[in-house]
Parts: structure tokens; sequence; C-alpha cells
């Protein structure tokens, strides 16, 4: 089932909330996702319909097994995506952010080929040379003669 990128966000939230503390309260959602109360509110009300939380109004907030799933499957698409874009020099905070942006708009075997890829490059025991040039290309921004570059095998 498709969600929303608001209902992927909630999730991700409340997901993100409970891993320390084991629930999540209106206010910490409404902090996070820079809403207010209200608007958090209805939300709950919604996910709780589609089965996704277990909520009643002035109760902490869980979610059900099947939010719960959902929730680590967009969790996971965003350290992929974050992962991805560290590894091309983008500072954490601004992966961070490009992430969450990028996350709801990609095609699913688009975000696991991503996976894939971000996992290989960490299988590495060290850095890959051309990676090691690349980085090193975004701190110098100069450009790179390839022909005498040791960083790259012709």
């Amino acid at each position: 089932m498709n969600f929303t990128r608001n209902v992927e966000d909630y999730l991700e939230a409340i997901y993100n909330i409970t891993q320390t503390q084991g629930f999540a309260q209106t206010k910490e959602i409404a902090n996070n996702l820079r809403v207010t109360p209200p608007s958090v509110s209805g939300m709950l009300k919604k996910l709780k319909r589609l089965g996704l939380i277990n909520y009643q109004k002035y109760s902490p907030v869980t979610l059900t097994p099947k939010g719960e799933q959902i929730a680590k499957k967009i969790q996971e698409e965003h350290t992929t995506i974050k992962c991805l874009l560290e590894l091309l020099s983008v500072p954490k905070n601004i992966a961070d952010q490009d992430a969450c942006t990028i996350e709801h708009n990609l095609h699913k075997t688009t975000i696991n080929q991503l996976r894939k890829f971000v996992t290989f490059i960490h299988s590495f025991p060290s850095k890959p040379k051309w990676l090691e040039c690349f980085q090193k290309f975004c701190k110098d921004e100069k450009s790179i003669d390839f022909n005498s570059c040791s960083c790259i095998s012709p």
C-alpha cells in the first residue's frame, strides 16, 4: 500500500522517537516535524484508522506491528539515501534533510539499487581509491587529469 509523504513522515518521526523511549507524545511529534500539536492530533486519528498506531487522546503513541514494519522500511530508505549523499561529500545535516525529500520521490527499485551500491562501497575493507579521489576532488575543487590520476585505473 502506498502512503502519502505526510503519513510516511509521521510514521518515521514516531518510529525515531519510540526507539529511544518506547512511546511518543503529541508534543514530541509536533516538535520533530515542526508542526502544531492540533495537526499531530488530526494525523494520529488517521494513522489509528489505518491501523498503523495505537493511540488514545492524551495518551502516548506507539506503532502497531504493521506501522512499525512500514516505519522501519521508510527509515532504511532514508538511511540508504543519506549514506549515499554522504559518500558524495554532502555534509551530514544537508544529507539528512535531502534524504527526507528524496526518499518519497524515488521508485522502490531505485532505492533498492542505491542500497546495494552503498552496501557494496561499505563492504570494502578500506575506502576505494576512486572514492578517495572523488572526495579529494570535492575538497580541492580542481579538475582531475584522468590520464595521470593514480586513483583511477584505465
